[in-house]
């Protein structure tokens, strides 16, 4: 019995770590609404949780921001419910910060039912556009 709980746990760990890549900055369809104005600053490992002010989804990304200037991006798999339902996210970190592969539990506003689970992908830092000066 813990065997089979073990193994479902572990297709269910597992399942979200098939993450595609992130919406280059031309694919604006697929974009979040919340990254209109930033540009991509490269990838990180983990985030510190005491700068990230609001977790939220969508376009089947976790958004970790950290003001309305500088947010970070993590691609969550296609079995993710993120645009299914308008969920409380909840990252289970195993460290002092938000890593890649850390899990993402989705639970229901009221309630709080668990709606599903996912993990971290790899974490793109996205920062405001500097306007040309001159």
């Amino acid at each position: 019995m813990t065997r089979s709980t073990f193994l479902v746990a572990m297709m269910i760990a597992l399942s979200g770590c098939t993450n595609t890549a992130l919406p280059q900055s031309s694919d604006t369809a697929t974009r979040p609404p919340a990254l209109n104005g930033l540009e991509a600053a490269g990838t990180v490992t983990c985030v510190d949780p005491s700068k990230v002010t609001q977790i939220t989804g969508s376009n089947q990304m976790v958004l970790l921001h950290q003001s309305r200037d500088h947010v970070y991006a993590s691609q969550a798999g296609a079995d993710c419910p993120l645009d299914r339902y308008d969920p409380l996210i909840v990252i289970e970190s195993r460290t002092s910060q938000y890593c890649t592969g850390d899990f993402v539990k989705l639970r229901a506003r009221t309630g709080g039912q668990l709606l599903g689970t996912c993990s971290l992908g790899p974490i793109t830092e996205y920062r405001k556009v500097k306007s040309p000066t001159g």
